[in-house]
Order: C-alpha cells, then sequence, then structure tokens
C-alpha cells in the first residue's frame, strides 16, 4: 500500500513522520510541492524541514510560513547570515526584514570588517539594505548595532562639530550645508552626496534614541578613530568567540601536535555526555561536507543519535577556526566550504589512524571524543611527516645565487616541498601529463604515499652521498668547473645518476663527473643498437637494467612502494636518454645544448662558432 502524500492547502495539516519525509525528498527532487504543504506543519516541523535546505529555496520556505518572524527568530545566527549570503543581500531584503537584534549584530560582526579593520562602505551598504526594510527595522538595528560603529561611520563620511554661540549666524555659511536636529551638534558631510546616506540614520537614532543620538555625536566630535576601532574590536571579538570563532593566536590552537597518549586521556575523560540544547544546532556544516569523505560516511551512520547535534555544533565552530587561522574571508561562502573540506579531511585522518576503514569502531571514536582533540590527532599525523621532511631538505640541494636549489625530480620534490609549507600539503601527482596540484591531506592514504616518497628521497640522498660520493656540494662544484653555471637549475639527480652510469658504461666505475662531448659520441656507439625490423636505434635493454639492479642492492632495505618509486623515476630518465639520443649520429659532433638527460662539458667555442 503507497504511504499517505500529504494533503494540499485547505485540508487538514499532516505532521507526520511520513510527511517529514516526503518533505525531505520535494525538498530535493520537487521543491514546489514542499512549499505547498510546508505552512500546514507545526513550526517546529517547519524548522526541522528548514534546515534540510539553503538559499532561494529556504526564502521561499521562511514566507510561506504564517509565521514567518517566529521562524527566523528560531534559525541559529550562522545559519540566517549564510543564508543571506547564498542569496545575496539585495534579493534576500525579506529575511533581512524578519531578523532579531542578535542576528543583525551577526552580520554587523561579519559584514562590516575586513580582518581587525572597520570598512565603512559595507557598512553603508548593510545600512542602505536595513533602511529599504522599512524605517522602522533601521530603528530597531539602531537599538542593537555598537555606538562605537556609528561613531566610525561618521568619521569616515565628514565631521561633527558643536554650535559656536560666538558666531553670527548670517556669517556661518557651514549652517547651510550641515545636518543638525538638536540645534547643538551638526554633522558636516565630505560631499554633499554623502548627506542622504547619514540623514535618515541620525534623524532616526535623534528621534527614538536621544541619549544614544548625543553619546554617539560627542563620540564622533572628541574621540580618535583608532581609539572607537579598538574599543568596537573588542566588543566584536567578545561576541564572535561565543560563536565559535575566536582571535587569529586561539584559533591556531588546532594546529597544535597532540600524542597519542594524551588523546587517549582526552577521550576516556568522555566529556560527560552532552546535555540536550534549548537551541536549534546548525546544519550547514554537513550539507557542506565533501561527499566522497569517510568523515562523512561515517557521519552519517549515526542517525539520530544523541551526540549528532553536538558534533554538527563542534563542526561549525572547527570551520570558523580554520577560516581564522588560514585567515580567509570570513564573509565567503566558498571559503567556509574550503575550511570545512579541511576539517572533513583532518578528522578523516584521525579516524582512519585509529580505526582503519572500519566505519562502526570509527562512529565510536566520533560519539566518544571531542572534534577539536581529534582534529589535532589527525593534524599530528601530517606534522610528523613535515618534522622528517626538513632535514632532509640541507641532504638535496645547495644555495645558489639568491634561493635554494633543490636537486630531487618531479613528485618527489614536490611532496617535499608541500610538506615544507608553513601548512604542509600533500601533491598529487597528475593521472596523464600535465601539473599536479597541492592540496591538504585528506586521508591516511596521503600520508602512506608522501611516507614512501620521503623514505625514497631520504634513500637516494644517501645513495648519492655515499655510493657515487657526490653529495650536494660536491656536485654544484663539478658542474661549474665544467662550465655549466648558466644551467645550474636544470642539474637534477636524475641527470647525475644518469651521467654516472654513462661513465660506468664507458669506465667500469660509477663516478659522477660531466661528460666531454666525444665521450658521449663513444657511449653513442656502445649503448645504442638499431632495432629489429626499425631502422630507429634504441637504447640497450641492459643499460637500465643493470642500474637498476646496482641501486637495488644499495637500497635493499626500502619499503615495497618506495623501492616501486625509486625504479620508476630510474626508468623515467633511462627513457629519456633514449628520446633524446636515439636519432643522434655517433660520428658526428655532440651539441650539448640540446640534451637535457645528461650533464655534459661545455666547450669553450672560438669567434663565429654558435
Amino acid at each position: 500500500m503507497e504511504s499517505e502524500k500529504p494533503k494540499a492547502p485547505g485540508g487538514p495539516p499532516q505532521p507526520s513522520g511520513q510527511t517529514l519525509r516526503d518533505l525531505q525528498r520535494w525538498v530535493e527532487e520537487e521543491p514546489d510541492k514542499a512549499i505547498e504543504i510546508f505552512p500546514h506543519l507545526s513550526l517546529e516541523e517547519q524548522l526541522r524541514v528548514l534546515m534540510l535546505t539553503s538559499g532561494p529555496l529556504r526564502q521561499d520556505l521562511i514566507l510561506s510560513s504564517p509565521s514567518p518572524g517566529r521562524l527566523v527568530s528560531m534559525l541559529p545566527e550562522q545559519e540566517v547570515y549564510l543564508t543571506l549570503k547564498e542569496i545575496g543581500l539585495e534579493d534576500a531584503l525579506p529575511i533581512l526584514a524578519l531578523m532579531n537584534r542578535e542576528q543583525l549584530r551577526y552580520v554587523n560582526d561579519l559584514e562590516a570588517w575586513q580582518g581587525d579593520r572597520f570598512e565603512a562602505r559595507d557598512f553603508l551598504n548593510l545600512l542602505k539594505m536595513l533602511h529599504q526594510c522599512g524605517e522602522d527595522k533601521l530603528a530597531e538595528w539602531l537599538t542593537g548595532v555598537d555606538p562605537e560603529l556609528l561613531v566610525l561611520f561618521l568619521k569616515e563620511y565628514g565631521r561633527v562639530s558643536k554650535f559656536d554661540v560666538t558666531q553670527d549666524p548670517l556669517e556661518d555659511t557651514a549652517a547651510y550645508t550641515s545636518l543638525s536636529y538638536d540645534g547643538y551638534y551638526r554633522y558636516h558631510p565630505k560631499r554633499q552626496e554623502f548627506a542622504p546616506l547619514v540623514d535618515p540614520v541620525l534623524r532616526i537614532l535623534k528621534v527614538s534614541h536621544p541619549e544614544r543620538y548625543g553619546m554617539v555625536m560627542e563620540s564622533a566630535y572628541m574621540d580618535l578613530p583608532a581609539e572607537v576601532e579598538a574599543e568596537a574590536l573588542r566588543f566584536r571579538f567578545g561576541r564572535l568567540s561565543e560563536k565559535g570563532m575566536p582571535p587569529f593566536d586561539e584559533a591556531c590552537e588546532i594546529y597544535r601536535t597532540l600524542t597519542d597518549e594524551t588523546f587517549l586521556e582526552y577521550a576516556d575523560r568522555n566529556h560527560a555526555r552532552s546535555e540536550p540544547s534549548a537551541l536549534t544546532p546548525v546544519v550547514y556544516p554537513i550539507r557542506r561536507l565533501p561527499a566522497d569523505s569517510f568523515f562523512r560516511e561515517v557521519l552519517a551512520t549515526l542517525g539520530d543519535h544523541p551526540e549528532t547535534d553536538r558534533i554538527r555544533m563542534e563542526l561549525a565552530t572547527l570551520g570558523n577556526k580554520v577560516l581564522i587561522a588560514e585567515a580567509m574571508d570570513v564573509t565567503s561562502g566558498e571559503a567556509l566550504q574550503a575550511a570545512l573540506k579541511k576539517v572533513a579531511g583532518t578528522l578523516t585522518l584521525a579516524l582512519e589512524y585509529l580505526a582503519g576503514n572500519d566505519v562502526r569502531q570509527a562512529a565510536s571514536w566520533l560519539t566518544r571524543s571531542w572534534l577539536h582533540p581529534l582534529f589535532r590527532l589527525g593534524y599530528t599525523q601530517v606534522s610528523r611527516l613535515a618534522e622528517r621532511a626538513r632535514p632532509i631538505r640541507d641532504r638535496t640541494g645547495f644555495p645558489w645565487i639568491d634561493r635554494f636549489h633543490s636537486l630531487v625530480d618531479g613528485p618527489l620534490d614536490d611532496a617535499l616541498r608541500g610538506l615544507l609549507k608553513p601548512r604542509p600539503l600533500f601533491f598529487e601527482a597528475p593521472a596523464r601529463e600535465g601539473p599536479g596540484a597541492f592540496r591538504d591531506f585528506a586521508g591516511m592514504d596521503d600520508i602512506r604515499i608522501t611516507a614512501a616518497r620521503m623514505a625514497a628521497t631520504e634513500t637516494m640522498a644517501e645513495l648519492f652521498s655515499k655510493h657515487l660520493r657526490a653529495p650536494p656540494k660536491r656536485i654544484k662544484q663539478l658542474c661549474l668547473e665544467a662550465g655549466l653555471g648558466d644551467h645550474l637549475d636544470r642539474v637534477k639527480w636524475s641527470r647525475v645518476l644518469q651521467t654516472a652510469w654513462v661513465r660506468r658504461t664507458l669506465a667500469g666505475e660509477a663516478e659522477f663527473r660531466p661528460l666531454l662531448p666525444a665521450e658521449v659520441q663513444q657511449f653513442l656507439r656502445e649503448a645504442f643498437a638499431e632495432a629489429i625490423g626499425t631502422p630507429e636505434r634504441r637504447l640497450v635493454p641492459a643499460f637500465a637494467h643493470t642500474l637498476i639492479r646496482w641501486v637495488s642492492d644499495r637500497t635493499g632495505s626500502l619499503e615495497e612502494t618506495a623501492q616501486g618509486i625509486v625504479q620508476e623515476w630510474i626508468r623515467s630518465g633511462t627513457g629519456r636518454i633514449e628520446e633524446e639520443l636515439q636519432n643522434l649520429d655517433p660520428e658526428r659532433p655532440v651539441d650539448s645544448r640540446f640534451i637535457q638527460s645528461l650533464c655534459i662539458r661545455e666547450e669553450k667555442r672560438g669567434k663565429g662558432q654558435r
């Protein structure tokens, strides 16, 4: 039997669980039906449905409710603000008109500031939007807005003076260009086009809140802008901290490393199960989590678990801390999406570290752990790799002119550079031809891949220093002596290794020393042969095979994945040699300018030679 569908307007309300499930489906597939039944739900049920939506659909549902004002006031400040941003302030005036003082103050705290600096232009834009909602709404807003913001606004667009009893009114030309509402304070706009913008603020403030009007005008007349801004910032920080947006230094605490033992102490305390809150929990972090995140998969298994609301609130707080610690734009929806992606990836690191791929075990850890130490545990896995990378760097390159030149090739160098960033990043190598990309670590697979890359790099550094007797400084010295100073930035380990192996092919000993052009010609004769059935010359397979075996014999303890990275790196280098040299005539002189796979001495050219 088919479940009973919600009835159309005019019929009795259908606030059943089945109706809510239908509405959830219609929100995603048939929003018009959701809007049709929405007014017939109870206010609590409307709120539950509303939290499943975002953007214009959320606004349409609110406006279809018999009690839109009460419904908006039940929404958390963060949810209302994000709705405004998703729609755009100009198109969200109906919601702006329904917001309460606390919600509007939250909008002020984000929209009117750029970092720690008051932005009068953005404040003015918000003021214009509120004025369009009606003078009653503007009066309500003026009751709750920090007076310091009004003072900064007035100082930005003009100045305040007082009536001078000693001046002849007929000679007072400023009276014709200033605004005055009490005959005592005068406001002088910097330009006349500012007057219509300031007039409704001062006029309404004088009528509805005369004491506040006097306080604002006196401060605008007497106080220094820097002092007023510092006071406004102090109040703003206090409010935002209560909403999970702490100052920068406090936000950066999420990147402090955490030992396993300390984390287990946090978990064992079991945070005294969350008490149900009368506040509506935020939902926006869940909607913005990456769909393929292991953390999201774990979270989905919790369903209506008592800890779900607590986890949502902590997710919002973590997202805010990442926004601030990474100096992102706290007013940007895209920045919030990026911050929550980083949160999900770092929490995935922690859960996979604790539970592997076991979703049920990971869910158990999630319900008994605060997200803050869980995030720190995940970041610690990245930080351990970064600590490992720092001493590797000095063994893999040398100072050159005004920078550090790395001898490491391709993805290994990129992986090292990613770990050495202030906030370590994972390097994702391209699947095919093309550039790779840096991104945040998103799981233990990223950790394992990067650890293998670091092991391969450490091994190669040992190989060059110990077995080839070619540490970075020695490589630099030999290249400079060979006249390669102008091209030193092109010298990489692969080039050094292939050069040493060519010398072994010719002289029987693997030693790095840039080759003479005549030695390259000799190599062309001895190591290249015509392929069967084709006139093309190919590098004899023994060249690569013996090189791989020689390296493997000296790196035998290397883990399998890292060993595979080294062998693939060697094959790539020998492939470049074959590609560059296979079409060269061994009987003709070699032009080193067109060979990038080997280090070849620069021959001094006489006048007229090119």
